[in-house]
């Protein structure tokens, strides 16, 4: 199911990517537990040509029940040809009041700036928080072609 849902990423990944009218921004994100997520959400994301740098956000899709202020995120990334880094990140989250009957919003928090991706080829990116998050529906990140 895991792999399913990763192609379905990537397949819509590309779409973004094809049909952005000039906009260099692809944003992949994947659902999770919604009452207390804790899994890993792993999005592949398939960097094009050599030596192309990003700007990457996360970005969560929240409900009226995420009321962090703060939290840590676990981030992993494994490269086209195997490198693999981890890191724990702490995230500041805007506590904002929701329009009236809105019921969904994204936060876009900025990860990384001027991010140098050497190699064409898949790039995995993992991400979970330390402790369980509730009112999250979906995580992912945003990356930003700098020309």
């Amino acid at each position: 199911m895991r792999i399913f849902t990763h192609l379905i990423a990537s397949i819509f990944g590309a779409a973004l990517w094809l049909t952005s009218c000039g906009s260099n921004d692809i944003t992949l994100m994947e659902d999770v537990n919604i009452s207390s997520w804790r899994e890993d959400v792993v999005l592949e994301f398939n960097n094009v040509e050599d030596n192309s740098t990003y700007n990457i956000d996360m970005v969560l899709h929240v409900n009226s029940r995420y009321t962090a202020q703060s939290c840590q995120m676990i981030v992993s990334v494994t490269t086209p040809d195997s490198m693999h880094t981890s890191e724990i990140v702490t995230i500041h989250t805007p506590t904002t009041k929701q329009a009236p009957g809105a019921s969904a919003r994204d936060i876009v928090i900025p990860y990384r700036t001027s991010v140098v991706m050497p190699k064409s080829g898949p790039y995995y990116y993992t991400m979970r928080p330390s402790s369980p998050l509730e009112g999250v529906e979906a995580a992912g990140f945003t990356f930003k072609h700098q020309q």
